[in-house]
Order: structure tokens, then sequence, then C-alpha cells
């Protein structure tokens, strides 16, 4: 059954620093900004942006995939 990931935030944030390596993968559109009619309209946000350089820029190196699933431009 699943839970909530907020019941766990201690266990996980006892595990990520103890982890040796980071792989962080997430979706863009609809996750990390608004889905909207077009790709050239997505924005995102300063906020979400300082965030992903914070994790990319740990210490364990993070390695940081983005997904879509619109066709390349």
């Amino acid at each position: 059954m699943l839970k909530p990931l907020w019941l766990h935030l201690d266990t996980l944030a006892q595990r990520l620093r103890s982890a040796t390596e980071l792989y962080f993968g997430c979706d863009f559109d609809g996750t990390l900004t608004d889905i909207v009619p077009h790709p050239s309209l997505a924005n995102l946000s300063e906020r979400t942006r300082g965030a992903l350089d914070a994790v990319s820029r740990s210490a364990h190196g993070a390695q940081l995939a983005l997904f879509s699933g619109r066709p390349p431009r």
C-alpha cells in the first residue's frame, strides 16, 4: 500500500544525507511547470530553477534528468 510521502520526510532526508550517489528524474510538463498548450509557453519558475540548481550542485554530484511527453522541437 502506498503511504503519503510527507509522513516519511525524516527518513528520506536521512537516506539522502548518507547517499554516495543521487539520480533525480522528473517530468517537466505538469510537474515542474504548468501544462500549457504550446511548449514555448512553459515557464520554469525561479524557485524551481533554483531548487534544481541546488540539487545539481550537491556534494553528491547529483545527475538530473528531465522528461517530457512533448515531441522535440
